[in-house]
């Protein structure tokens, strides 16, 4: 549980955008694990001394999370459904710092709303029968593989799309993101807050 506490808060420091995945909707247990990983985030301020900016001037930079519902049968995908779904999760998020809105869109558009939740639909995958029935000509069903490759492709360009702002107050090139990935990952390593926090666990 540390080890994966420590992982999730890791990618959160140094990354623009975390991709979450669910096969059912919804595990509490996990998703208070993500909100746990945002407290035991370390701080990512580190740059402020070359921009002679104070602490207080300082924000925190904190990542894009996009939520994906994996396996989704026919009826997760009604209006209603999907409204239910976003409405939990912002309710679980609602106090959150994690940037969970405004930038992904079941329908792909380029203009998205910025209230709606960052949550998108995976389709259950064919078996092999279904998938060869498809193949030989016979009329595909909801969940035909066309489908899934639609959207799987229109999920990966949303979020190659995503904004990607500055991690620190300069800019880095890929060498010194690794670096400074390096000693972050060091310093979460170090960090007695992980192992204080599993101790409270039941």
């Amino acid at each position: 549980m540390m080890q994966s506490l420590q992982m999730a808060s890791f990618l959160m420091a140094v990354c623009h955008t975390v991709v979450v995945v669910q096969d059912w909707f919804a595990d509490p247990n996990f998703l208070r694990f993500v909100l746990s990983a945002e407290m035991l985030k370390p701080a990512t301020s580190s740059g402020s001394h070359d921009s002679g900016l104070t602490n207080e001037d300082v924000a925190e930079s904190f990542p894009h999370m996009v939520f994906v519902q994996n396996k989704c049968t026919r009826g997760d995908f009604s209006p209603e459904n999907v409204d239910v779904m976003k409405e939990t999760l912002e309710a679980i998020f609602a106090k959150s710092r994690l940037k969970c809105k405004g930038q992904i869109s079941m329908n792909g558009s380029l203009k998205k709303e910025e209230q709606s939740f960052n949550l998108f639909l995976i389709p259950k995958r064919l078996s092999e029968q279904e998938e060869k029935r498809r193949s030989e000509g016979e009329p595909p069903g909801f969940q035909d593989g066309g489908r899934l490759d639609h959207l799987a492709s229109s999920f990966m360009l949303q979020v190659l799309g995503m904004p990607r702002p500055h991690l620190t107050h300069t800019t880095l090139t890929e060498k010194n993101w690794f670096h400074y990935s390096a000693r972050l990952w060091e310093t979460v390593k170090k960090s007695t807050l992980f192992l204080e926090y599993s101790r409270l666990l039941p």
